[in-house]
C-alpha cells in the first residue's frame, strides 16, 4: 500500500492496520480467506464459477428432484441451510462431490491477490474453499505453508498452515 494512501485513511482503521501488522512480524496473525476470495482467480472468459447462491440453487433441484427451483420457496432458503439438508439426505461425500464439481478447480489459477495474500507472513491461514487457488498459490514464494485437511493433521503439522475447514 501506497504511503499516501495509508495517510489518507480514518485513524481508527490505521491502527487496526497497524495493530495487523505488529502481530503478523511476531509470528502471531492468522487469516480467514472465505469463498468471495476465489473471485480474485484468474479464470478464462468462457469459463462460469459459480457462487454459492448458484451452488444453493443446484442443492435445491436435486433435493426436490427437479430442473428448476422454485424461487418464492428458494428465498427462504439459505445455502448453508439447504447444504446440511442435503448432507443429511445424501451423505457428507455427495455433498462434497457436488461442490466440487461447481467449482472449476482445474481451470482456475491463483490471482495476483493470492500472491499478495499468501507472501505475508501468515502464522495459519484458514479457508472454507474447497479449490486449490491458496494452496497452488504457494508456488515459487519464499514460504511455503501445510495443507491440514483433517483435525488428525492439526497435530502434527506446523505452521504456517493452510487450514481447509471444510
Amino acid at each position: 500500500m501506497e504511503k499516501t494512501q495509508f495517510n489518507e485513511m480514518p485513524g481508527s482503521f490505521k491502527s487496526k492496520l497497524e495493530r495487523i501488522r505488529r502481530f503478523l512480524y511476531l509470528d502471531s496473525a492468522s487469516v480467514m480467506v472465505g469463498a468471495g476470495f476465489s473471485l480474485n482467480a484468474d479464470v478464462p472468459s468462457h469459463i462460469k464459477v459459480k457462487q454459492w447462491s448458484d451452488v444453493g440453487k443446484d442443492i435445491y433441484c436435486r433435493l426436490q428432484g427437479v430442473s428448476e427451483p422454485n424461487t418464492a420457496e428458494l428465498v427462504f432458503k439459505t445455502p448453508m441451510r439447504l447444504a446440511s439438508q442435503f448432507a443429511a439426505s445424501f451423505g457428507r461425500s455427495e455433498l462434497d462431490n457436488l461442490i466440487r464439481d461447481a467449482i472449476p478447480n482445474d481451470r482456475m489459477q491463483p490471482g495476483s491477490l493470492h500472491k499478495q495474500l499468501l507472501s505475508l507472513p501468515w502464522r495459519d491461514i484458514f479457508t472454507t474453499n474447497y479449490d486449490t487457488l491458496l494452496e497452488r498459490g504457494c508456488d515459487g514464494l519464499v514460504r511455503s505453508y501445510s495443507v491440514v485437511t483433517s483435525k488428525e493433521m492439526l497435530l502434527y503439522k506446523r505452521s504456517p498452515r493452510i487450514v481447509k475447514l471444510h
